[in-house]
């Protein structure tokens, strides 16, 4: 992708290159996924919302409003859609179900390698995806990236246009937030 830009990548897909559209894909495609699974919860429903939102965004290229940056606009799509599917299906979140009382200690002193040991697989994902979604968007996709994706912070820098410096602080402001909140709900189910 460092051989063309943004711009110069949507420029060829409205000028009939409709296989450069794929470039675009390989850039933002584990962003979206990402920020895809945080709203649905399920990796079977994430999928289907992240071809859903590079089908509307390859739909509604020619009107994307000029000035734009592709991610700003692929990011709009992506919160239309993502919320038209929690409209449309509701989050996949069950009810919290926190096992047993060691992962309830383990939690309050937030030794996480303890509690996601000790809670089941999909209890696990569940909590974490719900404290995930809490965080400020700021924090979220820089956070998400990384952790669910595991982008380098290079990588997640140039896919999100912040310079290295704003990732660092967003992946350490998101992890203070995130085990606040993380002890929070841990508290909550105790």
């Amino acid at each position: 992708m460092a051989a063309f830009s943004d711009g110069e990548v949507v420029a060829r897909v409205l000028g009939g290159d409709a296989e450069a559209y794929a470039l675009l894909f390989q850039k933002y495609g584990r962003m979206v996924h990402a920020v895809a699974l945080a709203r649905t919860t399920r990796r079977p429903a994430a999928a289907e919302l992240a071809r859903t939102v590079f089908e509307k965004a390859y739909e509604r290229l020619d009107a994307m409003p000029e000035g734009t940056s592709f991610r700003a606009f692929l990011l709009a799509v992506l919160a239309e859609e993502a919320s038209a599917y929690i409209r449309d299906h509701g989050k996949s979140m069950q009810m919290l179900r926190i096992g047993s009382r060691e992962a309830k200690r383990a939690g309050a002193g937030l030794d996480l390698r303890r509690v996601l040991i000790d809670l089941k697989g999909e209890d696990g994902a569940l909590v974490l995806l719900e404290v995930l979604g809490r965080l400020p968007p700021a924090y979220e996709v820089p956070f998400l990236l990384r952790y669910m994706e595991g982008m380098s912070a290079a990588d997640i820098a140039e896919v999100t246009g912040q310079t290295a410096a704003e990732v660092r602080t967003a992946l350490d402001g998101g992890r203070r937030l995130f085990e606040r909140d993380l002890k929070h709900w841990l508290e909550m189910a105790g």
